[in-house]
């Protein structure tokens, strides 16, 4: 199967000047990667709850009580004070493998680590193509490594410490498992995606109801359930739990996670109808909806499903990330996530490809775009208005215009199919 690329007619000279400009965004990228991965003085704003976390599990006690607050201002005292540990108990043998080390270490690991995943998810997603029988450009592949590398969203994720190249990784496995039919690859994407659990519960709720993942969810579940046990352990089943629900609702309600600082469907809602709050309903019906949605619109154990072109199978899985991305309230690390989109665009239809890649575009820089009207003074501009609307609202943008090109062809024949069987 052709893509866009191999369809563009130029002359050798104009090949010659699209290969350099593309090998050298890759060049571009790999220093701009290097340079804030190991270079760059870490703000490690949020990877040090991951490190308190795994400290306080090895003294025995749970993070989900005070001991983490505590144990937070004995290791930063003149610091932003750690609120609460918000992450699921599966956390158990990430955090207790960074707390290995002092803070300074862990944290110069873990960047390493981000780095490596960021290629590395690069050439699990040339692969998800190779087992199509595709051959994905080297000029593609170098250009997509340099927008990887120098998008703000990689840049913030190292510098805070946070988890959107995890899930980018996670997501490009996903594709992998998938595209390639590869069930260990499904499970090791599923158990990566779980330790940022609403994006790994609707992930799985995709998955769980197509046989063929079946089998992959449950064992990513139990594995899940495993690294999860020694946390238990340490403070119990039913104050693990409780304790989390309550850090959760703590944690929902900090500035960072309002509505109009968040990107999605939330702060779309919040600024259309001035909803700040949807509540445990909100979730039961996005929960439902995607059930019903892997049920009916990608339902590979039906006798068309031999039938489906690699370029369908890159669509829907494509959708399947896109719509998880705009209906949970993400940040601005976990556009990440959406990545392997913009791998596959080549292989969309030519009016999907141009609306993802200025998607894609608007999502790229856009807290430098946001900057340029924030306050003089203004520290911290992804949670201070208008800097803090800025971003949410071109990160929503982003997403809803991906959905929106990758869901118009089902729309489409939905609509006519409903006139059809109205006109009988």
């Amino acid at each position: 199967m052709s893509s866009i690329l191999g369809r563009i007619k130029t002359s050798p000279v104009a090949m010659w000047i699209i290969k350099i400009g593309a090998y050298g965004f890759c060049a571009l990228g790999l220093v701009y990667l290097g340079q804030k991965a190991f270079f760059d003085d870490p703000f490690s704003l949020d990877f040090k709850y991951f490190w308190v976390a795994g400290e306080v599990w090895a003294k025995g006690e749970s993070p989900y009580t005070s001991a983490f607050s505590d144990l937070g201002a004995v290791f930063f005292p003149t610091e932003n004070q750690l609120y609460v540990w918000a992450y699921p108990p599966n956390w158990w043998p990430v955090s207790t493998f960074l707390a290995l080390f002092e803070h300074q270490a862990a944290i110069g690991i873990w960047r390493a680590m981000s780095a490596a995943m960021i290629l590395g998810g690069a050439y699990f997603l040339r692969q998800s193509l190779s087992a199509q029988d595709i051959r994905a450009p080297a000029i593609w592949v170098a250009f997509f490594i340099g927008f990887a590398a120098t998008m703000q969203s990689t840049a913030y994720s190292l510098n805070v410490g946070q988890t959107g190249v995890l899930i980018y990784f996670g997501a490009c496995l996903l594709s992998y498992g998938v595209l390639a039919k590869r069930q260990a690859f499904i499970v090791a994407a599923v158990i990566l995606l779980m330790l940022k659990p609403h994006v790994g519960g609707l992930v799985s709720l995709f998955l769980v109801v197509r046989p063929q993942y079946f089998r992959s969810v449950v064992i990513a579940g139990v594995i899940s359930v495993l690294f999860a046990l020694p946390a238990f352990i340490v403070g119990g089943f039913s104050g693990t739990i409780t304790g989390l629900l309550t850090n959760l609702s703590a944690y929902s309600g900090s500035a960072a996670n309002v509505p109009g600082i968040t990107f999605g469907l939330q702060s779309l809602i919040f600024w259309l109808f001035n909803i700040d709050k949807v509540g445990f309903g909100y979730y039961a019906v996005i929960a439902l909806l995607t059930l019903f949605a892997s049920w009916r619109w990608f339902p590979e154990n039906n006798n068309k499903a031999a039938d489906k072109t690699p370029q369908t199978m890159m669509r829907e899985f494509s959708l399947v990330l896109a719509v998880i991305a705009f209906v949970l309230p993400l940040h601005s690390y976990d556009l990440l996530f959406l990545l392997p989109i913009l791998f596959f665009t080549p292989y969309f239809r030519r009016y999907e490809a141009i609306v993802i890649a200025a998607a894609f575009l608007i999502m790229y820089r856009y807290i430098n775009v946001a900057e340029l009207f924030a306050k003089p003074g203004d520290k911290g501009c992804l949670n201070i208005a208008p800097c803090s609307t800025i971003t949410a609202s071109m990160g929503t943008i982003g997403e809803l215009m991906i959905v929106l090109a990758l869901a118009a062809p089902a729309i489409l024949a939905y609509g006519q199919g409903m006139k059809r069987l109205a006109s009988k």
